[in-house]
């Protein structure tokens, strides 16, 4: 048996929270179900251990953030994985979701054959420790790396960085005594202390579910971005860069969430051409993509951060068939290169040129284009060939 520890959504949850239009980590849902994909394809017998992210109070949410049995394959009839459920409540969160967590994947250990190996989705201090206090019911432990947790927040007021050095002490404790990583970025190995033990990178995954319709494209260049709208993440640069663009044949579509929203909402006042969607599903977004003429990732790759994290996205927008424009980030591979669009001058005025540069090409030109960035991402990092690395990873890796 492998026991998966994450944070996958059960569907009624995350369908509950859509409809309620509260916050979903959408991203990390649809990595870790297309793991989660393939690693069933390599074996017969996974069950999964979920902790959902939920933000929101809980006086708002607590219909529908209790446990619950599901089934990460979506089967009614064989509900055998375990959401413990979510209490947002600050100061016991973290403190009843350990406890939750531990007795689940201790029940769920000793009804195995064997010692079952346990796959850990992020550096998420209760799973950690949950791992650490399981370890002699468990077979070989493997961590995925998807962030680094000094690089996900900001600062905050003084209590909450002493909570986060609290939590990081923490991490790195139970990292020590770990088994095996998984790493989305080369460089996340220098920061984590894993020193010689067993690691393979894996900077994404494609969701086979997912391989989107074909649509006719729009005469307008229209520029979409999805994810974070994050000041941090370039969002501002991209609005002065389309807002230099002159051209009337031009659109500017938007969708996410974050606290570069204002500056979105009060462009798009200024200037028609940009469309702010707002948060959608994962589905429209699906659509949207399909309806562009490129994709963007505004991202800069001036900062330390940018050398430990692989953008979720990046994964998707090339699988789209879409052609993609962004930054040459220093945490993506080489192999990339023949696939992406990418911003040499990472200024307003460069981006603005990129996108002119990309957009005046034929649509022949850019469908070919996209076409070969999706055949890469469908034949070389589909769920089958990444999760077959885990497998192999543990199958590797001596029990410590």
């Amino acid at each position: 048996m492998i026991i998966f520890l994450g944070s996958v959504y059960p569907q009624s949850l995350l369908t509950e929270l859509s409809r309620r239009k509260l916050f979903a980590d959408y991203p990390a849902d649809i990595f870790q179900h297309s793991l989660l994909m393939g690693l069933d394809a390599h074996h017969d017998d996974l069950r999964v251990v979920s902790s959902p992210v939920i933000r929101a109070s809980y006086s708002s949410v607590k219909d529908i953030c209790g446990r619950c049995m599901f089934s990460h394959k979506n089967y009614d009839e064989d509900k055998k994985d375990v959401c413990v459920g979510s209490l947002p409540i600050p100061g016991l969160q973290m403190l009843v979701e350990l406890w939750r967590v531990y007795w689940t994947t201790r029940k769920m250990a000793a009804e195995a054959r064997q010692k079952p190996n346990l796959i850990i989705y992020a550096l998420h201090s209760p799973f950690l420790m949950a791992a650490v206090m399981l370890k002699k019911k468990l077979g070989t432990t493997c961590v995925v790396v998807p962030d680094l947790p000094e690089f996900m927040s900001k600062r905050g007021n003084i209590i909450k960085r002493m909570g986060k050095k609290i939590d990081s002490v923490i991490i790195n404790s139970c990292l020590k005594r770990l088994n095996s990583f998984v790493l989305l970025s080369p460089y996340m190995r220098d920061k984590l202390p894993i020193k010689d033990k067993p690691w393979v990178l894996m900077e994404g995954i494609f969701d086979t579910n997912t391989i989107p319709q074909p649509s006719v494209k729009s005469k307008e260049r229209i520029v979409l971005y999805c994810g974070s709208i994050s000041r941090q993440y370039g969002i501002v640069q991209l609005l002065q860069a389309f807002t230099k663009i002159s051209s009337d044949n031009y659109r500017l579509w938007i969708c996410g969430r974050g606290d570069g929203e204002d500056d979105v909402i009060s462009m798009a006042k200024d200037d028609t051409r940009i469309k702010y969607f707002g948060v959608v599903s994962h589905g429209e977004v699906l659509v949207l993509q399909q309806r562009a003429t490129v994709l963007i990732n505004p991202r800069s790759s001036a900062g330390e951060y940018t050398k430990y994290s692989f953008p979720s996205k990046t994964m998707e927008y090339l699988a789209s068939g879409t052609p993609t424009i962004m930054c040459h980030l220093p945490a993506i591979p080489k192999e990339y290169d023949d696939y992406v669009f990418y911003i040499a001058d990472e200024s307003v005025e460069g981006i603005k040129n990129k996108i002119e540069e990309v957009c005046n090409m034929k649509q022949e030109e850019l469908d070919d284009f996209g076409k070969k960035a999706a055949l890469f991402i469908k034949t070389k990092k589909n769920a089958f060939i990444q999760a077959e690395k885990i497998l192999k990873l543990l199958a590797e890796t001596t029990e410590v």
